[in-house]
């Protein structure tokens, strides 16, 4: 590696920033930059990290980072590639998912509609039956628009108080009085999508973007802003279709779509307008504005070293 890890500590103290300074802005463990540094790259996970982690040090302190990659680091050997971005085969089945469009229907306007509908039912609902009351009794009618005082009481039962803590209060029997039962709250997607773990972009080129996901579990989401065409699949460009299809406007895509769903260590996550999607991954929302183009996202789950 030459004096690569001289050049880079030379270029940090240039900068005035400590190892916590740029371990903090890249994400790297600092005994990973204190190894980088040493020159000493056999306890970094890997040649393919170690390549993504010298490149954000580079950046974080302002040197080219594919020039010292390329004079400093040898090229990636085959074996080596195969060891990291291979990854153990899994039975993947189907994924179902919940297309989610938000809520646009009950405006304002159509609530107040709603309401005077409501209202003008009840009172048709009460005119007939005095009416009938009055067609019955003697045969007597009552003359064409008129309409009976009518008194309409409020006979909707309360629900009774609950107790502190939120306990249901129960009649002198032991029995727990009707009504005083607290529902429990459905989970949301925020339940579901969490920030998790660490999410490090190891290379862009091109359409793709590739990060590592360490010490977290791999979950998307998407929120669309305009039309959009969307595309998951297992490890590669090769593998396993999960999902295929157009967002529309306002629709969200949660993956996976539950607990119980057998997740793969890799997944390629191909859009088509990236700019018309805000994206998250693993709760780390990931910045695609800037995108004119369809882009590639591939993300790999790996172990986090102690």
């Amino acid at each position: 590696m030459d004096n690569l890890g001289e050049l880079l500590r030379q270029a940090r103290l240039e900068k005035g920033k400590t190892l916590e300074e740029i371990a903090e802005e890249t994400k790297i463990r600092i005994r990973y930059l204190q190894a980088i540094e040493e020159g000493n790259l056999d306890i970094l996970p890997g040649h393919f990290y170690t390549r993504g982690f010298i490149k954000s040090y580079a950046e974080a302190v302002g040197l080219d980072p594919d020039a010292l990659l390329k004079t400093h680091l040898p090229e990636e050997r085959e074996e080596d590639a195969d060891s990291q971005v291979s990854l153990p085969p899994r039975r993947v089945r189907h994924q179902s998912y919940r297309v989610q469009p938000k809520p646009a229907f009950f405006t304002k306007g159509f609530s107040s509609f709603l309401l005077v509908a409501f209202v003008g039912l009840i009172v048709v609902v009460i005119y007939w039956f005095m009416t009938s009351q009055s067609n019955g009794q003697n045969g007597q009618t009552l003359p064409p628009g008129t309409m009976p005082n009518v008194t309409v009481e409020d006979n909707e039962p309360t629900s009774p108080p609950l107790v502190e803590g939120g306990q249901n209060q129960q009649e002198p029997d032991g029995a727990a009085i009707p009504g005083s039962e607290v529902p429990k709250p459905e989970p949301t997607d925020n339940d579901i999508v969490t920030n998790t773990g660490q999410l490090i972009l190891l290379e862009e080129k091109g359409q793709d973007h590739v990060y590592a996901l360490t010490g977290g579990k791999l979950a998307i989401y998407l929120e669309a802003t305009g039309r959009c065409w969307v595309e998951l699949r297992a490890n590669d460009a090769k593998g396993q279709k999960l999902y295929s299809g157009e967002l529309q406007p306002g629709e969200t895509l949660v993956w996976p779509p539950g607990e119980e769903e057998t997740v793969p260590d890799a997944v390629r996550l191909r859009i088509g307008a990236p700019s018309a999607i805000q994206l998250t991954i693993s709760g780390h929302s990931v910045e695609t504005s800037r995108f004119s183009g369809p882009q590639n996202f591939i993300i790999r789950q790996a172990v986090a070293s102690q």
